[in-house]
C-alpha cells in the first residue's frame, strides 16, 4: 500500500537509452489502484532523477496537496473513493497550475474529451507498449510547467523590480546604457543618442533630464517633420506681435519654453540647414531671437538630440553643417535594437500585458510559455514600440486570461526563422520537442513554398509539379500557411 506517499529518487547503476529529461528534476505524483502501476512509474521516473510520490486513492493524495506541491500529477481514470476525473477536477480547482495526465484500461473518445476539456494536459493508455514512451509524454507535461513557472517568475521580477526611468532591460547592452545615463547626467554637455526607429530614443532623453540637476524644469521635445516647413522658424524661436500677418500677441517659441531645463529634438538628421544656423547660435551665444524682435533673449538649456541617420554621411553629403554637429556631439550614445537583447523580450512583453490590460480592460494576466518563444525568435524591425503593439493586438483578439499564440499576428508568429541559427536554437530549446520539431517544419514548408512560388511566377499547377505533389493537396498546403496567389497581397 502507498496511501502514506512512498518517494523515490535517482538510483544508481547502468540503464538503457531514454528521452533526454528536462534541465532540471521533477516533482511527479502517481495516482493509481494497481501496486504494480505505481512501481512501474516510480521506477522509470525515478531513473531519470525526478522525485516520486505514490498514492492508491485520490484522498490520501489530495490530503498530500494540501501541504506539498508537485509539478505533474498522473491519475487513474477508474478508482475506489474518488475516480480519476473527479480527482482531475479537484485539482484544477484548488492547483491549477499542476499539469495532468489521464491514465486508463478503459479508453474511449468520449472520456478522453472530458478530461482534456477539464484540463488534462495528455491522456495515456494502460497497459503501456513502451514505458519510455510514457515517460516522455510524463516530461513534456513537466516542460510545460517549467515554462510556466519560469513565466510567472518573470512576472514577479517586473511587479517587484523598480524600473529605470520608465525602461525595461536587465541586458548587458541596457545595463550599459543605464550607466552611460548615470554618469552623463550629472553634466550640462550636449548628447546625441543614435538608435533604429522604435528603440526609445525619447525615453532615454527624459531619463537623463530627469538624473539631472535641471529635472524640476521643464522637458520640451521637438520633432521636425511634424511641424509644416513655413512654420518652423516661428514655432521654434517664438514671434513678436505684429512680425506676419496672424501674429496678434507676442508668443514665446519652444526652445525658449525650455529654459532652465532640456531641449529634446528628435530626428536632428531632418533638420533644415535654414533652422541648423539659428541653433548653432543658440548654442553658442546662449541666446535666442524672436522672429520680428530686434533683440535676442538669453536662454539657458541642455540640449539632447537623437537620430536614426548616420550623422557623419550627413555632414560629408552637405545635408547637416558641420559645426553644428560637433556642437551636439560631445558625448553619444548608442541605444542596442531588441534583437541584440533578446533576453528583456519577456519582461517587456508582460509589462505591456499588464498596461494595455488596464487600458483595454481585458482580464488577460498571463502570457503562455510558446508566446513568450515565438516572441524571443523573431526579429523586430520595428523594436520596442513594435513589440508593444503587437501585444496590445493579441491583448485584444484574447479571449481567454492567458495571451495564446492564435492570438499573436501572423507576421510574428510566422517569421521567426529571419533569426540568426544561435538564436534560433536558444528559442527552440525553450519548446518540448514535439513543439519545436512541428515549428521547424513549419518554418521550411512556408520558406520552401514561398520560394516555389517565386521560381514558378504564382503558377500553383506548375509549382505542384516541380514538387512532384498532387496540384489539390498542394494547394491545400498553400492555404495552410496563407500563401494561395489570390489570397495574398
Amino acid at each position: 500500500m502507498y496511501a502514506k506517499g512512498q518517494t523515490m529518487t535517482k538510483q544508481e547503476g547502468t540503464r538503457e537509452e531514454l528521452p533526454t529529461p528536462p534541465k532540471k528534476p521533477g516533482r511527479f505524483m502517481i495516482v493509481d489502484d494497481e501496486t504494480m502501476i505505481l512501481n512501474v512509474w516510480r521506477q522509470a521516473l525515478g531513473r531519470e532523477g525526478h522525485n516520486v510520490v505514490v498514492f492508491d486513492n485520490g484522498l490520501d493524495a489530495l490530503d498530500y496537496l494540501q501541504t506539498e506541491s508537485i509539478d505533474v500529477a498522473i491519475l487513474d481514470h477508474m478508482m475506489p473513493k474518488l475516480t480519476g476525473l473527479e480527482l482531475l477536477k479537484q485539482i484544477k480547482s484548488h492547483w491549477p497550475d499542476i499539469e495532468v495526465i489521464m491514465m486508463t484500461g478503459y479508453a474511449s473518445i468520449e472520456t478522453a474529451l472530458e478530461a482534456m476539456k477539464t484540463g488534462a494536459h495528455d491522456y495515456l493508455q494502460k497497459p503501456f507498449e513502451q514505458i519510455q514512451a510514457a515517460v516522455h509524454t510524463a516530461e513534456k507535461a513537466l516542460e510545460r510547467k517549467q515554462l510556466i513557472d519560469r513565466n510567472k517568475e518573470l512576472e514577479q521580477r517586473l511587479e517587484f523590480t523598480e524600473h529605470y526611468q520608465g525602461m525595461i532591460g536587465t541586458s548587458p547592452k541596457m545595463k550599459e546604457v543605464f550607466n552611460i545615463i548615470e554618469q552623463v547626467a550629472k553634466f550640462d554637455a550636449t548628447c546625441m543618442v543614435y538608435g533604429e526607429t522604435g528603440t526609445g530614443k525619447e525615453r532615454v532623453a527624459k531619463a537623463i533630464h530627469n538624473k539631472s540637476e535641471r529635472s524640476q524644469a521643464p522637458f520640451v521635445a521637438i520633432v521636425f517633420n511634424s511641424i509644416p516647413e513655413n512654420l518652423l522658424e516661428s514655432t521654434l524661436f517664438g514671434y513678436r506681435k505684429g512680425a506676419f500677418t496672424g501674429a496678434n500677441r507676442d508668443q514665446i517659441g519652444l526652445i525658449e519654453s525650455a529654459h532652465g531645463g532640456t531641449l529634446f529634438i528628435d530626428e536632428v538628421g531632418d533638420m533644415p540647414l535654414s533652422v541648423q544656423v539659428k541653433l548653432l547660435r543658440v548654442l553658442q551665444e546662449g541666446e535666442v531671437q524672436r522672429v520680428g524682435d530686434m533683440k535676442a533673449t538669453k536662454v539657458d538649456i541642455r540640449v539632447v538630440t537623437a537620430t536614426h541617420k548616420n550623422m557623419e554621411k550627413e555632414v560629408r553629403e552637405g545635408r547637416f553643417r558641420e559645426d553644428l554637429y560637433f556642437r551636439l556631439n560631445l558625448i553619444e550614445m548608442e541605444l542596442p535594437p531588441l534583437r541584440e537583447r533578446i533576453e528583456d523580450v519577456p519582461l517587456l512583453a508582460h509589462h505591456f500585458l499588464r498596461i494595455n490590460a488596464e487600458k483595454y480592460r481585458k482580464e488577460v494576466h498571463r502570457i503562455d510559455p510558446e508566446v513568450i518563444a515565438v516572441l524571443q525568435a523573431y526579429h523586430w524591425p520595428g523594436n520596442v514600440r513594435q513589440l508593444e503593439h503587437t501585444i496590445a493586438r493579441a491583448l485584444i483578439f484574447e479571449t481567454s486570461d492567458t495571451l495564446r499564440i492564435q492570438s499573436i499576428s501572423k507576421e510574428v508568429a510566422q517569421n521567426t526563422s529571419e533569426l540568426p541559427a544561435v538564436q534560433q536554437t536558444n528559442y527552440l530549446t525553450q519548446l518540448p520537442f514535439r513543439d519545436a520539431k512541428q515549428r521547424i517544419v513549419q518554418q521550411f514548408e512556408r520558406q520552401y513554398l514561398q520560394q516555389l512560388l517565386v521560381d514558378n511566377e504564382d503558377n500553383i499547377s506548375q509549382a505542384a509539379r516541380v514538387a512532384e505533389m498532387d496540384r489539390a493537396n498542394f494547394r491545400r498546403l498553400l492555404k495552410k500557411h496563407d500563401l494561395l496567389p489570390s489570397a495574398r497581397v
